[in-house]
């Protein structure tokens, strides 16, 4: 048996990483199908679904009219039906994309106006910031309506769900996947071994990255076949700004486009994350030893921000792009964030992505340091 595909079986071969992950399943599944029906909700909106237009908002309102009439003094919903209490709402809900037409309006003019002053007093970087954000909103177009609750939903799972699913399994299936062999007396073994140092090394940063992947495929596809059950395929074509937490997003994307950039940042992050918790894993005395370390370098960012209740500052900046949070990608696309570089705004996931690859590639190279001087004792 090849060295890589030993490597693999130790950490596929624990049952912990096993039971959390049904564990984790099953609680996405219980909150998934513990909701309201909402089929009359897909009904109404396949019938409205298209365009935006006054025309329409204005038919949305007189229905709003119609059923309000119906309603008690008190205005309980309960004596509609499921389908009236939808199109009860449907005014507000088609409203919503006019006001994101009108944020995004609104946005440039303020932009316009801070322009003017950066250029009085002569802030050339700021200027590039700001032509950059204005130039940003000015593409953002959110003109069509349509039912969007399974891309909203698979979106959304990808900073919750998700970041823990990955998250947890990386702490628990790789801290143990060198300080198991130091605590059981197989690391001497290993370091005087005739396949060499590096090539062991190799074979467990492969093994990390490969169970990472599987990971982050895992609820991926399961995200992906639950909420499409529930709700459909129908709204990916739709802007992000659809989804109340991308409202003010300059970002011009639709939930396809999105959610193809959010898994390709959170994977990156992902494995950059795994090659952190292989060096933890190199350096720690024991396997509970390693299990915290690597727990805390994935959870100390989720600590300060919950905890702390930092929400701005350097130090809330410095964490927008710890891994953790990059592996939770709404904070690098819900509003314009950047970094000017020799004078040139860079955009928040660009810098997601350069502090990922960067992380990545120092974990490869320190993972060979210290494996290649570590002594036979």
């Amino acid at each position: 048996m090849s060295l890589f595909k030993w490597e693999l079986k130790k950490i596929f071969q624990q049952k912990t990483i096993y039971i959390v992950a049904v564990f984790l399943l099953g609680f996405l599944s219980l909150n998934a199908f513990d909701r309201e029906d909402r089929s009359a909700n897909r009904e109404v909106y396949r019938e409205w679904a298209g365009p935006f237009t006054a025309g329409k908002l204005e038919k949305a309102n007189k229905l709003n009219e119609e059923l309000t009439k119906k309603l008690p003094e008190n205005e309980d919903l309960g004596v509609l039906s499921a389908r009236e209490r939808v199109e009860y709402g449907l005014g507000e809900t088609l409203a919503y994309s006019q006001n994101s037409v009108d944020q995004a309006k609104n946005a440039m003019a303020r932009l316009d106006k801070r322009i003017k002053k950066a250029e009085a007093k002569g802030d050339d970087s700021a200027v590039s910031k700001l032509k950059l954000e204005k130039q940003m909103f000015s593409k953002v177009e959110v003109n069509t309506f349509a039912y969007h609750d399974a891309p909203q939903e698979v979106v959304d799972t990808v900073n919750t769900f998700g970041l823990v699913f990955s998250g947890l399994l990386l702490v628990v299936g790789l801290a143990g996947i060198y300080s198991n062999e130091r605590s059981s007396g197989v690391e001497n073994y290993i370091l005087s071994a005739k396949n060499g140092r590096e090539k062991i090394m190799r074979a467990k940063l492969y093994a990390a990255f490969l169970y990472s992947l599987a990971v982050v495929v895992v609820w991926e596809l399961y995200s992906l076949g639950v909420w499409t059950y529930l709700y459909g395929t129908d709204g990916w074509n739709l802007p992000i700004q659809y989804s109340f937490k991308y409202y003010f997003s300059p970002y011009s994307m639709t939930f396809t486009e999105y959610h193809f950039m959010q898994m390709g940042l959170h994977l990156l992050a992902t494995l950059a994350l795994a090659g952190v918790i292989v060096i933890v894993s190199m350096i720690s005395r024991s396997s509970m030893i390693a299990l915290f370390g690597a727990g805390v370098v994935f959870g100390f960012p989720v600590f300060v921000e919950s905890m702390l209740g930092m929400e701005d500052g350097w130090v809330n900046k410095l964490l927008t792009y710890s891994l953790t949070n990059i592996m939770k990608v709404e904070g690098l696309f819900m509003n314009f964030k950047s970094v000017s570089l020799l004078g040139m705004p860079v955009i928040a996931p660009y810098i997601g992505i350069a502090v990922s690859i960067i992380i990545l590639a120092l974990a490869v190279y320190f993972t060979r340091f210290l494996i290649v001087r570590k002594q036979v004792a």
